[in-house]
């Protein structure tokens, strides 16, 4: 039989990263203000901050509100980045927004054709 693990000392897993520290730094939020805001312990929100503690539905939709922002954003959007491609379209008038899904429908198909 294998070699038992001492609970103490086992490695705690890391879970998927999430841009939740970036948002914070956008929204010049604090651990504590998240905390408070969402009845956590500091500790607790800075643990899933760091990706040391697994995030629930109920948390991002609740972290996604307080940060004004979506769930789907905690977890792919980097609101530090202003040339990535979503700070374009979420700058941009709804005639400008058109003409971007023209662009890009356009090259989607120049791409598979060429």
């Amino acid at each position: 039989m294998g070699k038992k693990t001492n609970p103490k000392t086992k490695e705690r897993p890391e879970y998927r990263k999430t841009y939740l520290a970036e948002w914070l730094v956008f929204r010049n939020k604090t651990h504590e203000q998240l905390a408070n805001a969402l009845e956590l312990s500091r500790p607790q929100v800075t643990k899933l901050v760091n990706g040391k503690r697994p995030y629930t539905q109920g948390f991002l939709e609740a972290a996604a509100e307080y940060l004004e922002t979506d769930p789907a954003s905690l977890l792919m959007r980097d609101p530090t980045q202003p040339e990535a491609i979503w700070s374009l379209w979420d700058h941009a008038s709804e005639g400008q927004k058109v003409e971007i899904r023209r662009f890009a429908e356009f090259t989607v198909k120049e791409k598979k054709t060429g």
